[in-house]
């Protein structure tokens, strides 16, 4: 098979790409698990896996395709410690598999590939067609030896990855793909341990799985189809606005920094379809709709589940709410009682209901549960559905309005003769009567709930919601009186009848809770107004009763009853504390058997009426309609009888009618009800009210009449007496005028009849016209009164005249049609009452004259014509006063139209709208010439005016009129001409006004609308010449925004465009009040998307503004000051400017609102599309050196805003998440290759030039200009958005800039013959770029990139260019992969080491390119940071690492800089000086072999370039110096580990790598392993050797760490091993050696199968690292392992080599302390173990069971060089020995001890009798010198370690120099100073300089604080890990 597969040609592309599931298990690493470290194409694949084939064998057997590979949930437990910057999600994998083990789908549409790769013929177009070079990619492919071959691509880039997957799927699929993004967010967050935010987002989840589960089985039906989407829409919003606050309010900042840049689009807000869920897109969707939905879905909580119809552009007439009707569905659900009450008895309860406002009864009460002894149908009986009708839309916008559910029954009353007989004393004597002289049973109220259910109606604008709103109704009892009385706290609403008055003040006195009725669920359905209640119900099984609202009974039904209310009662003059009444209880009789009564709407007429009993003081509240009244007798009252306990004790009357009035009695009249001896005993409280019209008729109304009818008889009156009683009528109130209103209206048209018909008796026309005035006067007061007005009377006769019914009214239409334009010529300089009533009331003038005009069609139509003219003369006139008349006018004319269309056809309603509005435009244009500042009243006329203009364009039955009217219409294109101008007036008063903003908001509509209602080419084309006028609007108006601090978070906002004043606001979601929207700027940038939108459509690639302006010239109807005449400089850079202000994030959430940006985005191209031949025509500056010139200011600006757009997220589709991505698309469609195009076409023109034969055959290159290179030189910012612009999966941009790429590396070349300023503006740039989080840089962009690169380099290898081109792409290339390994490291802070390292090695290259800067000031912060912890070594790296960017170049002069603060100075110096500073260091730390190294190197310089005899005098002394140190000063010897990092939780920089740490002196491994755990949070240690070898072979997820001890590996000379001087070898030559280029250690382990040291073999393992110690945070890679077996003797060997080393440093360490006085308890015990291990045998056999090899049967057949070594090691062990047991004596801390030292010595003479015979010379000096130590010796069990505590791992902020010292970065312009940097220093820390693509050291910042311990003579350097 691996044969087969390697073999050419085996694999062959599929024809197309092709949709998978995985059906089977394919598990090839579970049987080969070595597979892994051979080829990364097998994967684990599970049924379910989505795979995209590309390739398959030749025998169709096996696949290659990319694979979705979802993360498993131990993914995030390995991964996330906290909330990163990214997320694990879905990876895409080329995997191989067997073709049986997928099941491919037929269907191809869900697969989309938004890229392509690039094709020859792509190449061929760049390519000068006489280039006859061959290709770059090609001939590196045949120059062997070139150093770019190894970062070349042979084969082709693979097919992109299908992007576009979900692009076709349905809205369960996308909730499929995002439910598996919130799955990260919730894994994230429960590894994290957020567990408060874990809980909550998997809430969310939950819900929206539901929802597609339903949707996916179609477990739903049509009508809950709607509300499933819209709750799918709403959650997908929540969930994104979530994400983004959780992140926000998080305390430790874990989610802010993913979420500060959110490259995948977690956070974006889109917007959907509120019917059908699906994204919208810019094609499908009108761009209004786009940005409004985006907003709702952005700032609202529950959209689009409420308050679709926001979107709805229909406007509702004014005024409309002052005579719309509404009605509701109620639904009562059962009464809820208390558990402990068992039997709440509610069998015989009567509940009922009723509405109200806090102040008024709206409807009659109604019984909604009647109980069996009542005479009403078993039916009604069950039915709890109420239907309330024609509520008055005026009372529900002022008042909230109340459901109120009373609960009453019938209680038993017994009468006890013992009670009865008390109550037989005066006055309580109780009157003699069979009949009525008791009661049986008394009504008793329960309790009463109260419910605001004005919710229901907080959006009457929209079509009534489907679903029900449900409230729950508590219910509340009346306190006893007594309680009250007793506690001396006056209650103002005692008893039952205040009951429902406390419930609405929120009142807690006087109100309990009865347990028997707690609570009860109510069901309300909007049905809407009367159409809406005709569309939508119909009949249901159980009956509905309807309850209509008192004001519409009153109004449209008049019934002849009375209202009469029992207020409460009250024993008269008797104090309630003698008394024990308990009960009063009243009841009404009716004696005439005609006069009827009930209390609730719903049950039968009744002769007696009983109310609910109270006690003596209480209110009651009763209240009874009482019926037929015609049948009265002249005197006529009601009989009451009041029972005192149950007892009849006072009776009284109520008087009903008095002759033939109705008697109304005024509220709180006193009734005094008599006691059988006639003594007054009960007052009673009661108001009664007529709301009929037969009866109490006005006399003022009477009189009215009565002129009239005189009239009408005689023909005769006199004027001002008429005048009189005229002025009269209109003085009564408008309750008692609605209640004639029918015979007052037909009166007084008839009345104008009479005055105005041929042959009246009238003295004067004034006398008509003061009638008319009247009559407009009288219209006012009954059509203009808030709350109750009789406008809904008024238009249900316009409604039955237009049904074809004639209304029972005068034949008077055409009279008032003349009075109406009387009044108009006349009244135009008036300012009294009648001229604003006439404006406000014509338009129910024009209603009543239509209606009684006695379909006298064409005579009423003349006669209009002469009132319209009127009109328009009055909206025309200028007078101040009458702008509030003209306003109302302006409000109403839009109902005009709806009552002309009986008359007139579209046409001629159109050009009447037309001339209103040009009646209009005199006072506009003169406003706009000289630059006035309007007045208040000037501000409302004008709003009004757009206001009407909006109304007109969204008038029903202007719409096709308008969209398909002649192209020549004179009256159409008047029209549009002058409502465009128009709507641009406000931006003109804005200069003078900055108040104009709403003003502003409100034009914006109508240029909206009138946008989205043009069709016709003409208009569309002029329009666009207004889009540099919104761009140069849009920047004034957003200076003005920032000026006032509108740039803010506020928690209201109001819808966009509105289309009415007041604006409608909105509260914004808590979830994220922190948003910032500025409305007017939101609405100008729609506008000119929108009109880029017209644009693209009507031009498509041909589209500019040249174009436009040449096609629009001749149209004389838009040619005025807002209209673009010629496209000149400033209007290019007025778009420009718009363009980049649309993505400054500050008037709207840019980065979150995604659609919306990705909508400003594909227009701003547009925009700039259309500039380029206006660019092109811009003469290009001829001094190539003219670098402020504006046009190639211009020019710049123009490629930056390309690059902008280009470079945005939006436009890196591939890294957005895939809902994301297809939202995106959607709307921005290719948005890099439509700055591609622009981008080419552009540097084409620059390119042009004289062509160059030369250059087009050598390099494939026809034109180059130096503009080209003076545009990147002055702007070099333009490069890194170039390379920003390559790097990604799209090959029309990677083309493209390699194109130019190419140009100006060909264009430097031709003028310098170098590549180095390519360098220098390439590698600065891509590192600002990477340091800017704006490079994301993998494999695949890399190789597609470097492909198009080479393709289009065209290159012969024996042109002089190749050599340095191939430098050129090797330092460029190499940066990049350097750029693409650094993205892979992870933000948490444990992995600060491999971004310091990788950053490194990126300073290189910096250096290359002549930016030294930014190296510098890292290394200079590393060096102040060192030295604040006396870090000493540390400082002393920085400060050489700095040394080795310079040269030993004496003729040079430097800069002065501040990182670090250095003169000027030549090279030579400044080295000089960091050389001597770093050497400082060293020796101050220590580590005096690496000062000696460096002052070996000042000595090479002086001694080979400046001869400094000074210099080598002092380098000489210094390294005198140092090796004298080396010989006495006792140093501490650190301890080396192994430290191999494994398992797929670490990142690639660490992952399966091995590092060589520098541990503390004497570091246990258990300290070493601690302070990784506390570093790499989540790692578990790994012991066993065979446990790491698999998990290197096969890793896992998780983290695993090893840690093992090594020790340093150094080589004695074979020249001083046999010299003699080996056995004088001290501890202090070995560190010496040591620690000279100190770069392998090594680590052994034994062999298995030895029985005693003679056969055992060990394993030695030796370790090479990148750099030598000490390094750079105090650790290298490892880079190269050896392994060899050692035999016996050799371990032998080694094993005595390791002691020696562990005695001499425990040596060093002794003499130190001895030194510094300090405590020596510790090492004493140390050093006793050591020494008594190796000297006595039975402990572990000690060091002499090594003497086996040197005698006896095992020194056979063994090398005599093994042998000489093994008894040199024994020689120096002695020596050791012999200096441990000296200091062994000064360390003893009690005398008692010396028995046992000198046991240690006895013992130490008898094991090493031999070594000490032949070293006894060495022996005898060494304890003639034994070691000093204070006399004030401190013995103490404390750590002797204690000064190498560490501090922190974390390396806190650089301390900056003084402000002096440091100067601003902008004076570091002396790159062109250094000289090549010395590449041997350099290699010692980063590996071979040819290598630097791939990171060869991980370096780490983890510096830490020496301690002192106590003494000032010296300091301890630590570092490490903690």
């Amino acid at each position: 098979m691996s044969h087969e597969i390697n073999s050419k040609g085996y694999w062959q592309p599929t024809n197309e790409m092709l949709y998978g599931v995985i059906v089977k298990p394919f598990f090839p690493l579970v049987r080969h698990p070595e597979l892994i470290n051979h080829t990364n194409s097998y994967a684990n694949l599970f049924p379910g896996s989505e795979v995209y084939i590309f390739e398959e064998t030749i025998d169709h057997k096996w696949c290659r395709a990319y694979f979705c590979s979802k993360p498993l949930p131990e993914a995030f437990v390995a991964t996330m410690t906290a909330f990163g910057d990214q997320l694990p999600g879905i990876k895409t994998a080329i995997v191989i598999f067997p073709k049986s083990f997928v099941h491919i789908s037929e269907n191809t549409d869900n697969i989309i590939s938004i890229f392509t790769s690039p094709t020859q013929e792509d190449i061929d177009k760049i390519v000068s067609s006489e280039c006859i070079s061959p290709a770059f990619s090609g001939t590196i492919n045949l120059n062997k030896e070139s150093d770019v071959k190894a970062l070349s691509y042979k084969k082709p880039p693979r097919p992109s990855f299908p992007y576009g997957r979900y692009n076709k799927r349905p809205l369960s699929d996308e909730i499929g793909a995002i439910l598996f993004l919130l799955s990260s967010h919730i894994f994230s967050t429960y590894a994290a341990g957020e567990f408060e935010v874990y809980n909550k987002l998997i809430l969310l989840y939950k819900k929206l799985d539901d929802i597609r589960l339903i949707l996916v089985f179609d477990f739903y039906t049509e009508s809950e189809h709607l509300d499933l989407i819209r709750s799918a829409s709403c959650l997908l919003s929540k969930i994104s606005k979530y994400i983004f606050a959780t992140g926000r309010h998080n305390k430790s900042g874990s989610l802010s920094s993913i979420l500060s840049k959110d490259p995948c689009g977690f956070q974006g807000i889109f917007a959907r379809d509120v019917n059908t869920g699906e994204l919208l897109s810019y094609d499908k969707t009108d761009l209004q709709t786009l940005v409004m939905s985006s907003v709702f879905y952005g700032l609202t909580n529950n959209f689009p589940i409420n308050d679709s119809k926001r979107l709805d552009s229909q406007i509702r007439p004014p005024n409309l709410e002052n005579f719309a009707h509404f009605h509701f569905l109620v639904d009562f659900k059962d009464i809820q009682s208390d558990p402990s009450i068992a039997h709440p008895n509610l069998e015989n309860v009567v509940t009922s209901v009723h509405l109200r406002t806090k102040t008024e009864i709206l409807t009659e009460p109604y019984i909604v549960n009647m109980d069996t002894d009542r005479d009403i149908s078993l039916s009604l009986r069950q039915s709890t559905v109420v239907l309330f009708k024609d509520i008055p839309d005026a009372i529900i916008r002022n008042n909230k309005i109340y459901s109120v559910v009373v609960l009453t029954e019938k209680v038993s009353v017994q009468i006890r003769e013992k009670a009865s007989a008390n109550l037989t004393r005066s006055p309580f004597i109780p009157y003699k009567s069979t009949t009525r002289g008791s009661l049986d049973s008394v009504t008793r109220g329960i309790s009463a709930g109260v419910i605001d259910i004005s919710p229901v109606f907080m959006d009457t604008d929209d079509v009534p919601n489907p679903r029900p709103h449900k409230f729950k109704i508590h219910f509340y009892s009346a306190v006893d009186d007594r309680i009250t009385i007793l506690q001396g706290e006056p209650d103002l609403n005692p008893g039952w009848g205040g009951l429902i008055t406390k419930i609405l003040n929120d009142s807690n006195d006087g109100v309990i809770i009865n347990p028997r009725t707690l609570t009860m669920y109510v069901n309300i359905k909007d049905i809407g107004n009367d159409k809406s209640l005709e569309e939508s119900f119909t009949p249901i099984n159980i009956p509905v009763r309807t309850v209509k609202a008192n004001f519409f009974n009153d109004m449209y039904n008049p019934q002849e009853v009375i209202y009469l209310n029992i207020i409460s009662t009250d024993l008269f003059e008797i104090q309630r504390k003698v008394t024990n009444i308990k009960s009063i209880a009243i009841k009404i009789i009716s004696t005439n058997r005609y006069v009827k009564m009930n209390m609730y709407s719903n049950e039968p007429l009744k002769s007696e009426i009983e109310f609910v009993s109270v006690r003596p003081g209480e209110l009651i509240g009763g209240r009874v309609r009482i019926h037929n009244i015609e049948e009265m007798n002249k005197f006529e009252s009601l009989t009451v009888l009041a029972y005192l306990n149950g007892l009849l004790m006072a009776k009284g009357k109520i008087l009903l009618k008095d002759n033939e009035k109705i008697v109304e009695h005024l509220d709180n009249t006193t009734i005094e009800l008599l006691s059988s001896e006639n003594k007054r005993l009960v007052s009673l409280n009661i108001s009664s009210e007529y709301p009929g019209n037969y009866y109490n008729v006005d006399p003022k109304i009477k009189d009215f009449f009565s002129v009239v009818q005189d009239y009408a008889t005689e023909n005769t009156f006199y004027e001002e007496q008429v005048l009189k009683v005229l002025k009269s009528l209109n003085e009564v109130e408008v309750s008692v005028l609605l209640k004639t209103i029918d015979l007052l209206l037909h009166n007084y048209l008839d009345f104008i009849r009479l005055l105005t018909e041929s042959g009246s008796t009238t003295n004067s026309d004034k006398f008509a016209d003061n009638v008319f005035e009247y009559f407009i006067l009288f219209l006012k007061k009954i059509l203009s009164c808030e709350g109750k007005n009789c406008r809904h009377k008024l238009f249900k006769i316009y409604y039955k005249y237009c049904t074809g019914m004639t209304p029972n009214l005068p034949v008077v239409g055409i009279q008032l049609l003349q009075c109406l334009t009387n009044a108009y010529l006349t009244k135009r300089e008036s300012n009294d009452e009648f001229a604003v009533a006439l404006c406000e009331i014509s338009v129910f003038v024009l209603l009543l004259s239509v209606v009684t005009s006695n379909n006298r069609k064409d005579h009423w139509k003349a006669e209009y014509a002469s009132t319209f003219e009127g009109y328009c003369i009055y909206l025309s006139a200028s007078f101040q006063h009458i702008t509030i008349g003209q306003q109302a006018m302006l409000q109403t004319y839009d109902m005009w139209l709806s009552i002309l269309e009986l008359h007139f056809d579209q046409k001629e309603l159109f050009t009447m709208a037309t001339m209103v509005i040009m009646s209009l435009q005199y006072d506009i244009d003169e406003w706009c010439t000289n630059g006035k500042t309007l007045s208040r009243d000037e501000h409302e006329f004008l709003k009004t005016k757009y206001l009407l203009l909006q109304r007109i364009l969204l008038y029903e039955p202007f719409k096709n009129y308008l969209r398909d009217f002649e192209e020549d219409d004179p009256m159409m294109l008047t029209f549009f001409q002058k409502s465009i101008d128009t709507s641009l007036v406000p931006y003109v008063l804005f200069r003078n006004d900055p108040t104009q903003i709403d003003t502003i908001r409100l034009a914006n509509s109508v240029m909206i609308t009138t946008i989205r209602n043009i069709t016709n080419a003409k208009i569309l084309k002029n329009l666009l010449k207004l889009i540099p006028t919104y761009c140069l609007y849009f920047i004034q108006i957003r200076r003005y925004c920032k000026d006032v601090g509108l740039f803010k978070p506020r928690r209201t906002f109001t819808e966009l465009f509105p289309l009415k004043f007041p604006f409608t606001k909105y509260y914004v979601d808590s979830i994220v009040n922190d948003e910032i929207i500025v409305e007017v700027l939101m609405e100008i940038s729609t506008m000119i998307c929108d009109l880029a939108k017209i644009a693209h459509e009507l031009y498509g690639s041909e589209l500019s503004f040249k174009k436009i302006i040449q096609e629009c010239r001749s149209d004389i109807n838009f040619e005025s000051q807002f209209y673009l005449e010629e496209m000149k400089l400033h209007d290019i850079e007025l778009i420009i400017r718009t363009i980049r202000a649309f993505f400054m994030d500050d008037f709207f959430p840019e980065r979150k609102w995604l659609g919306i940006t990705a909508l400003l985005a594909r227009s701003s191209l547009i925009l700039l599309y259309m500039c380029q031949d206006s660019m092109e025509e811009l003469p290009l500056p001829s001094d190539t050196e003219d670098s402020k010139n504006n046009i190639l200011k211009t020019w710049c600006d123009f490629f930056k805003s390309i690059l902008m757009i280009a470079n945005h997220k939006i436009s890196n589709l591939p890294q957005l998440a895939p809902i994301s991505r297809k939202a995106v698309f959607n709307v921005s469609g290719r948005l890099r290759m439509k700055a591609s195009v622009i981008l080419e076409r552009s540097w084409n023109f620059l390119s042009r030039g004289e062509h160059r034969s030369d250059l087009a055959e050598k390099y494939g290159v026809d034109c180059t200009n130096k503009i080209q290179l003076l545009l990147f030189r002055e702007n070099p910012t333009l490069i890194r958005e170039m390379y920003i612009y390559a790097l990604h999966q799209d090959i029309s941009p990677t083309l493209v800039c390699c194109k130019i790429f190419w140009c100006i590396t060909v264009n430097i070349w031709d003028q310098e013959k170098s590549f180095q300023k390519c360098l220098d503006y390439s590698i600065p740039e891509l590192y600002n770029g990477f340091q800017a989080g704006r490079v994301y840089l993998h494999e695949y962009e890399l190789s597609c990139f470097v492909q198009c690169l080479f393709s289009i380099i065209h290159v012969a290898v024996d042109d002089e260019m190749f050599d340095h081109l191939t430098s050129f792409l090797k330092e460029v290339i190499g940066f990049l992969h350097i750029l693409m390994e650094a993205y892979k490291i992870p933000k948490q802070p444990e992995y600060d080491d491999d971004r310091i390292a990788s950053q490194i090695e990126m300073f290189s290259y910096l250096l290359d390119a002549n930016k030294p800067e930014l190296f510098h000031r890292m290394l200079y912060e590393i060096y102040v940071h060192s030295i604040e912890k006396k870090d000493f070594v540390q400082a002393g790296l920085s400060l050489e690492l700095l040394a080795s960017t310079y040269t030993w170049n004496t003729s040079d002069v430097l800069s002065a800089i501040s990182y670090p603060p250095l003169p000027a100075q030549s090279s030579f110096d400044r080295k000089e000086y960091l050389y001597k500073e770093s050497a400082k260091f060293f020796t101050k730390g220590l580590k005096l072999e690496k000062a000696l190294s460096v002052y070996k190197d000042l000595i090479g310089a002086y001694d080979a370039i400046n001869y400094n005899l000074n210099g080598l005098a002092f380098a000489y002394n210094q390294i005198a110096s140092i090796y004298t140190d080396l010989q006495s000063v006792d140093r501490l010897v650190p301890t080396y580990f192994k430290v191999s990092f494994m398992g797929f939780g670490f990142s690639s920089s660490l992952r399966n790598k091995t590092f060589i740490f520098e541990g503390l002196p004497f570091e246990h491994i258990t300290s070493m392993q601690n302070r990784l755990l506390n570093v790499y949070h989540g790692s578990s240690i790994v012991q066993s050797a065979a446990e790491v070898s698999q998990l290197l072979l096969k890793p896992t997820m998780g983290r695993c760490i090893n840690v093992t001890t090594v020790e340093p590996r150094f080589v004695l000379s074979d020249d001083y091993t046999r010299s003699l001087n080996m056995p004088n070898m001290n501890n202090k030559i070995r560190m010496y050696i040591e620690n000279r280029n100190l770069n392998m250690f090594s680590s052994s382990r034994r062999l298995p199968g030895a029985t005693n040291v003679a056969d055992l073999w060990v394993e030695e393992s030796t370790y090479t690292t990148a750099s030598t110690f000490p390094t750079l945070m105090y650790r290298a890679e490892v880079i190269e392992t050896k392994t060899r077996k050692l035999s016996p003797i050799q371990n032998a060997i080694r094993s005595l080599q390791m002691k020696i080393q562990e005695l001499s440093g425990l040596l060093n360490m002794g003499h130190k302390i001895l030194k510094e006085n300090g405590d020596s308890l510790e090492i004493f015990e140390e050093l006793s173990r050591n020494i008594t291990g190796t000297i006595s045998a039975p402990i572990n056999g000690g060091s002499m069971q090594y003497k086996v090899f040197l005698t006896g049967p095992n020194s056979v057949n063994i090398d005599e060089k093994d042998v000489s070594k093994l008894q040199a090691a024994y020689d120096e062990l002695t020596v050791q020995l012999n200096a441990c047991l000296t200091l062994h004596l000064e360390l003893l801390p009690l005398g008692e001890l010396k028995d046992t030292h000198y046991a240690l010595v006895e013992l130490f003479k008898k094991n090493f009798a031999d070594e000490i015979l032949r070293n006894h010379n060495i022996i005898d000096a060494s304890n003639q010198v034994p070691a000093k130590r204070s006399i004030s010796r401190r013995n103490s069990i404390k750590n002797p370690n204690k000064s190498l505590t560490m501090s922190s791992w974390e390396m806190p902020p650089p301390t900056s120099a003084p402000a002096g010292i440091y100067k601003d970065a902008l004076q570091l312009q002396h790159q062109n100073d250094m000289l090549a940097p010395d590449d041997r220093i350099l290699t010692k820390y980063m590996g071979r300089r040819d290598s630097r693509s791939s990171s060869n050291i991980n370096l780490n910042l983890t510096l830490t604080r020496t301690m002192s311990n106590g003494s000032n003579t010296s300091n301890v350097t630590t570092h490490g890990l903690q």
